[in-house]
């Protein structure tokens, strides 16, 4: 080889090892290089502009629209009851007038009147209160004359009370026994006043004239029947006495045996609470323990019930002995009027005497009436609570029945309602505490397309009632545009705004507070310069995934527009876009938290 061919290949081999060395420095790197590369990026910041906005809060429930003063008319039968159906007069539609029978039960009406005043007692004779003035007003409207409408039940009242009953095609209810005997003792008493009188009278006309022996054998003929009359209202005492103080022992019988049938119900409920039920001694289902609860329910009732007619014979008997000790001694001093008469009239004729016993035997005769009356007039027609209901308005209409003839009836039978709406809903107990009645609602149906403004007009003070758990507040409203005319029983979505910050205010997302060392809230603003300051502020109405905020005093302002920050978005090496958002503005997104309250279904 010669030189040339030496020079040349060593120059080549120079050339390519020159390129070898510089491709392989490319490749090396020093460790701090490769530490340099291996640290993440810088995150860039996720920001949304400060807006302008209103904020508001509200409480929003399920509610069904119900007829304006529904009255559900309620009995309770229960297992063993006699209670049934015998006739249902009205059907669903039919109109509500008063005097109308609603429903028969066990051949007994009940009987629509009008009034505001709910049916709480029994009415009977010589009540005196608010409830007779209103049943007095009724029979009046209907024509049946009670006479002065004075909230007295009086003898005209009971009249009238019988026509209405009458009227109805039905029998007054029954009076009560204790009441009848009165009437009927103090009808003797009038009978005997009256003889007494009689024969004072004739005394004293007998004094007057010749007396014959005829006329004395007459004489002693009278000390005889007052003697008689004696012996006659002794015995009636007698009688009176042992039929009141029976009427007591009857009483207490009746309640000892009420007594035990309520403790005996209560047992059988307890036991069934307990887990097994004593009649089948298999673990009640919920029907036995509703069947079960009703019939403690019912026996207590019959126990009270049991007492109160316990106490009323107790309190008849010093009455009934007070009378007829009175009666018995009216007949005794009878007899020596009789004794003086004969004496008297054997004796030289003096009518002084004669014509006292006539004025004496004329008050006994007064008072014996006086005390029939009164007798009469505590006897007269009773109205049972259970045979009346008052509606406040009249005519109404039948919304609803719930039984049918031969059930037995248990809870509400009927509904019926005025031709008004309103919706019925209910409130959790933190719902409770911000609604208050006069709010403004809206009532909604998306399906429907129904928007209608509300307002609530009532807002109950305890949880529970008809158709409420025990543990929510009863919720009426009114509404205040056009519902639909089939809007019965129709369920609705209910609004009722309870806070707003009165017009649009500086807001930014949640995301974008945070908290300092010293508790005060912030905000991290990103300037155009790509300066990020952090802003102390003042926090307001929290709504709809947004708060209202200030700038504290000392502050930077804040305007809208200012960029805050809610978030950092990380890219790692090789996953570009990774933890990005999409979104530069969290007022546009859908999912934002909402504070809005929804109670649920009604």
């Amino acid at each position: 080889m010669d030189r040339r061919a030496v020079l040349g290949t060593v120059a080549a081999v120079a050339v390519v090892s020159s390129v070898l060395g510089w491709v392989g420095g490319q490749r090396i790197k020093s460790p701090a290089e490769v530490a340099a590369e291996a640290e993440a990026p810088e995150p860039s910041l996720i920001s949304v502009p400060v807006e302008n906005r209103l904020l508001s809060q509200q409480v929003v429930v399920r509610g069904t629209v119900r007829g304006s003063d529904a009255t559900e008319l309620t009995v309770t039968g229960g297992t063993g009851s006699s209670l049934v159906v015998t006739r249902l007069p009205m059907a669903p539609g039919d109109p509500v007038e008063e005097g109308d029978v609603a429903i028969e039960i066990s051949g007994r009406p009940i009987i629509v009147l009008q009034g505001a005043l709910p049916v709480f007692r029994n009415l009977i004779p010589s009540l005196e209160g608010p409830d007779v003035r209103q049943l007095e007003e009724a029979l009046n409207r209907l024509g049946h004359d009670p006479g002065d409408v004075d909230g007295v039940f009086d003898r005209s009242t009971a009249a009238a009370v019988e026509k209405l009953y009458r009227d109805a095609g039905y029998a007054p209810p029954a009076t009560d026994t204790a009441n009848q005997t009165a009437v009927k003792t103090a009808k003797d008493a009038v009978t005997a006043a009256q003889d007494d009188l009689d024969a004072a009278t004739k005394a004293l006309s007998d004094a007057k004239a010749p007396l014959k022996e005829s006329e004395k054998l007459q004489l002693d003929q009278a000390v005889t029947q007052a003697q008689n009359g004696v012996n006659a209202a002794k015995a009636t005492a007698t009688t009176a006495k042992a039929d009141a103080a029976q009427a007591v022992v009857d009483a207490d019988a009746a309640k000892k045996a009420a007594d035990n049938a309520s403790v005996a119900a209560a047992d059988k409920l307890a036991k069934a609470k307990a887990g097994t039920n004593p009649d089948t001694g298999e673990p009640p289902t919920p029907a036995e323990l509703t069947a079960l609860q009703t019939a403690a329910d019912e026996a207590a009732a019959a126990a009270r019930d049991a007492g109160t007619k316990l106490t009323r014979a107790q309190a008849a008997v010093p009455t009934v002995n007070q009378e007829q000790d009175a009666l018995v001694a009216t007949a005794e001093a009878a007899v020596p009027v009789a004794e003086a008469q004969r004496r008297e009239r054997l004796a030289p004729a003096d009518t002084a005497a004669l014509t006292s016993a006539v004025t004496a035997a004329q008050k006994n005769l007064t008072d014996a009436k006086t005390a029939l009356s009164d007798a009469e007039a505590k006897a007269g027609a009773e109205i049972p609570v259970a045979e009346l209901v008052f509606l406040p308005s009249l005519p109404q209409e039948v919304q609803n029945v719930a039984v049918e003839v031969g059930d037995t009836p248990n809870g509400a039978v009927m509904t019926i309602s005025g031709s008004k709406t309103l919706v019925e809903s209910g409130l959790s107990s933190a719902d409770r505490r911000l609604v208050e009645v006069g709010a403004h609602a809206v009532l909604e149906d998306q399906g429907l397309g129904l928007e209608v403004p509300a307002v609530v007009t009532f807002v109950a003070d305890k949880p529970g009632g008809a158709d409420l758990s025990a543990d929510r507040y009863g919720l009426r409203l009114e509404p205040t545009g056009p519902l639909p005319e089939d809007a019965l029983n129709l369920n609705l979505r209910v609004a009722i705004p309870i806070s707003s910050s009165g017009g649009e205010v500086l807001a930014v997302p949640l995301a974008a507070l945070s908290a300092g060392a010293d508790g005060s809230a912030r905000v991290e603003v990103e300037r155009p310069t790509g300066q990020v300051d952090l802003v102390k502020v003042v926090t307001g109405l929290r709504a709809e995934g947004y708060v209202e905020v200030k700038a504290a005093p000392g502050a930077p302002a804040l305007a809208v527009g200012d960029r805050v920050v809610v978030g950092r978005d990380l890219e790692l090496p090789g996953q570009a876009g990774a933890g990005a958002d999409d979104s530069t503005d969290a007022s546009t997104d859908d999912s934002a938290p909402d504070s809005t309250a929804d109670s649920g279904g009604s």
